[in-house]
């Protein structure tokens, strides 16, 4: 036979009491040591105000970019179809942006290999110039305004959208500005050069392929105006050739008719070139410095002096009892 236990009130009170007791067991330590656990939390609030005093302010400027592949590249293009764009083609624009192609491109065109911010060298670039045998502090100057670019610079894919987000972080919120705006030019431009520098080979390609299809185009009508001449297309036989010779000729004549058309339209892609990406937003001047963050700071600065007072409290505690 089953029996079932029903607790009491007493046994209920009685665990109400030992909860109180665990909680003011736990709480002993902290309103003994409350003066060190204030004095942590102080230490650490002044380390992070005199942190952001001198912490030297760094500013980020943002453009966006967006893929469209559905722009027609010439003025006289085949009707536009819809098209899908896999990751890996935007990934591929993604370290395009990235490449040291662009990021030299944007260092020369605004003279930052001069630029301090990127040309000055650190402690321990210093201190391995002196120990380090063969170590040559200026034949690294152009790879380390390289490096110190790239660090600064963050490329990333917004979501799952065509757009792709040029960020540039520097001590002068104009220079980043300036930065990202070039990056987006520099990239573009070089997508133009890219489709020009196509459509140039494919018109080298298409002038040999003319050429070719104008020779047999020719060297076919002639063959046809000589066996009239030669009044052998009275026969059968010689109708039967001159019909085969005739269809040959017009299928040469609309091959080179098609090849001329596409030749004229890749000369007209060199003189208007587009590219599928485009600025949407243009990146300003930041009025706020992204880093050090004065919220960011602080709250970690609290937590950090809440946690080391209490661990500090509760050894004290601990120590305390142990000794007694």
């Amino acid at each position: 036979m089953l029996h079932l236990t029903v607790p009491d009130e007493g046994s209920r009170a009685m665990e109400i009491v030992d909860k109180q007791w665990v909680v003011e067991f736990q709480m002993q330590p902290v309103r003994r040591h409350k003066s060190v656990i204030f004095l942590c939390l102080a230490l650490f609030l002044a380390v992070g105000l005199g942190y952001l005093s001198v912490a030297r302010p760094r500013y980020t400027a943002v453009a966006e970019l967006i893929l469209d592949p559905k722009r027609p590249h010439a003025p006289q293009s085949e009707p536009i179809t819809e098209t899908l764009v896999d990751i890996a083609v935007l990934e591929s624009q993604l370290q395009t942006v990235k490449s040291e192609k662009i990021a030299l491109g944007v260092i020369r065109n605004l003279s930052l290999a001069e630029d301090p911010e990127f040309t000055q060298i650190g402690t321990v670039e210093m201190i391995a110039a002196r120990v380090v045998p063969g170590w040559n502090v200026e034949s690294e100057s152009l790879q380390r305004v390289l490096t110190r670019f790239k660090r600064a610079l963050s490329v990333r894919l917004l979501g799952r959208s065509y757009v792709m987000e040029i960020a540039f972080t520097s001590y002068d919120a104009d220079k980043a500005a300036r930065i990202a705006s070039e990056m987006a030019k520099v990239y573009i431009q070089d997508q133009l050069e890219a489709r020009i520098d196509q459509s140039r080979e494919a018109g080298d390609w298409l002038q040999a392929r003319i050429s070719d299809l104008r020779e047999q185009m020719t060297k076919a009508f002639q063959q046809v105006e000589d066996l009239k001449a030669e009044n052998a297309a009275s026969s059968r036989q010689g109708y039967a050739r001159l019909r085969e010779l005739e269809a040959e000729a017009q299928t040469y004549k609309s091959m080179y008719e098609a090849f001329l058309n596409r030749y004229v339209q890749n000369v007209q892609q060199q003189s208007f070139p587009i590219t599928d990406t485009r600025v949407v937003t243009k990146p300003l001047t930041p009025l706020r410095p992204s880093y050090p963050n004065p919220l960011y700071t602080m709250l970690g600065a609290i937590a950090a002096g809440l946690c080391l007072g209490l661990l500090v409290a509760f050894g004290l505690e601990r120590r305390s009892r142990l000794a007694r």
